[in-house]
């Protein structure tokens, strides 16, 4: 099967700018290389570049879904992932260990523990697609308790509210290779392998919601 999109697919992917001891956040370098692939790849394709701000989050998808794309793939880095890491679901807890690019420091009693996991996606059948491209990944069920998390814990709650046929998946990146993010990372990527794997999660996913 083709890993091409049909050109009808609407597909948003966000990233993440420099945030605590990250500078030149992975997840920024592969949005800004997926905007400079050709327009004919880029059919459909919308991206926006998020600061790392708790604040922001509910503005930011609101505004993504005033208009609901048929994909919301949202990426960011992540020291533990393993080539992709597929989050299979978010909570609404939120770190008081570590403060936001805006310094915000979560209280203490943020968060219950709630978990929304990600039904709209056949993990089992996304990973077969990623495992036949030969895209190296896995399914996680712990999204952390920072920024990336929060975003797609209110992504999941926010398109169930609106009953918008959106689905949304929240990747992380590892660091890219050659890059001194790499030496603290559980493993490395090339940009050009990121950018490949992203594709192909969008088309698997894509194929997923035409059928």
């Amino acid at each position: 099967m083709s890993a091409s999109l049909r050109p009808r697919t609407r597909v948003t992917v966000t990233a993440f700018r420099d945030f605590l001891h990250v500078r030149g956040n992975p997840s920024e370098a592969l949005l800004t290389a997926l905007q400079m692939q050709t327009p004919e790849a880029n059919e459909g394709w919308a991206f926006r570049l998020l600061d790392t701000v708790y604040a922001d989050v509910e503005a930011n998808l609101l505004a993504v879904l005033s208009d609901p794309p048929d994909l919301l793939l949202m990426t960011g880095y992540s020291a533990q992932a393993r080539g992709l890491k597929l989050e299979t679901g978010a909570s609404d807890l939120m770190s008081p260990k570590f403060a936001d690019a805006a310094g915000h420091v979560p209280g203490p009693a943020a968060g219950t523990g709630t978990r929304i996991e990600n039904e709209r996606i056949d993990f089992a059948a996304l990973r077969a697609r990623l495992g036949e491209a030969g895209v190296a990944h896995h399914a996680s069920g712990d999204a952390g308790e920072f920024v990336c998390n929060h975003l797609y814990y209110r992504a999941l709650r926010l398109i169930a509210r609106q009953d918008a046929a959106t689905t949304a998946l929240f990747v992380h990146v590892p660091a890219i290779a050659g890059t001194t993010l790499e030496e603290s990372s559980a493993s490395a990527m090339t940009l050009e392998e990121m950018v490949r794997g992203v594709r192909a999660v969008a088309a698997a996913l894509s194929t997923a919601s035409a059928m």
